[in-house]
């Protein structure tokens, strides 16, 4: 079990949840504590109740052990969003299902911020009109017409498995992991070649920064480096394989993180712009 009682997880920024076993991962971003924001999705994990299908799947197929958490950087709050979404341009990860740090496309923080706080408000006033109408304190005319509609849906709407039990209703399709089918496996490839043709390439260097090779994306970088091909002249910390992970291996994630950072990884640079 990965310990988050550490002083840098006390700090806030972008971090990485991967998976060790298929080398997918889930970028996200936190302006609380990286410790809360990374106890939060392990408990969502355990409890089967985590909103992103993709990680949950991971998850309940592989088990804990096979979930691995990383800072990839501490900014400063007003910034977690513009560096998280530098990460999503260069890493591509495989579990994000929107590609965008906000999660709403085409708004600025501000509007974001707008529009919840006034969307909050109007659901608390509709929710309290609909308990009056329910209690008998008052009759569906009373309502004004902006919440009406709400509090009729609310009224009327009686769940369709209310009484019901696992003897009356088969919900065997609602367990996860769903059947894959051909259809879905070719449609996310089709998604990934896509977001790899639009992503800027990566170029990679040595230590004397002698340019080694040009690559379409980070993802792409991470499946080449375990072919035969790779004869990149590597450093590691380690001299065996960790859980079946090959030593020439490279992982996006880390190539995403030397690309905004500058720093070498492996003993290699790389930029996404090509240096003379």
């Amino acid at each position: 079990m990965q310990d988050f009682d550490t002083e840098e997880f006390l700090q806030c920024g972008v971090y990485a949840i991967e998976n060790i076993v298929t080398k997918q991962c889930y970028i996200g971003s936190t302006t609380m504590t990286f410790k809360k924001r990374l106890n939060h999705h392990r408990s969502m994990l355990r409890a089967n109740k985590h909103k992103n299908n993709y990680l949950q799947n991971s998850y309940n197929k592989h088990g804990e052990d096979s979930i691995a958490f990383y800072i990839l950087e501490v900014t400063p709050k007003n910034d977690t969003l513009i560096v998280e979404q530098k990460y999503l341009d260069i890493i591509e990860p495989t579990f994000n299902i929107n590609p965008l740090a906000s999660g709403t496309p085409n708004m600025s923080k501000e509007t974001i911020k707008k529009r919840s706080k006034s969307f909050t408000k109007y659901i608390r006033e509709a929710i309290k009109w609909y308990y009056k109408v329910r209690d008998g304190e008052g009759t569906i005319d009373n309502v004004p017409k902006k919440y009406k509609s709400m509090v009729l849906g609310r009224l009327s709407n009686v769940p369709w498995n209310k009484g019901l039990t696992k003897k009356d209703v088969d919900y065997s399709y609602l367990c996860v992991p769903k059947k894959v089918t051909a259809k879905s496996v070719a449609s996310r490839k089709s998604i990934s070649e896509n977001k790899r043709d639009k992503a800027e390439n990566i170029f990679v260097y040595d230590s004397e920064f002698n340019f080694l090779r040009e690559f379409r994306c980070a993802s792409d970088i991470e499946e080449w480096s375990v072919s035969d091909d790779n004869n990149f002249p590597l450093r590691s910390r380690f001299k065996k394989e960790r859980m079946g992970t090959p030593l020439k291996w490279l992982s996006k994630i880390s190539v995403g993180k030397s690309c905004l950072t500058g720093k070498d990884y492996k003993g290699l640079y790389f930029r996404r712009t090509r240096v003379h």
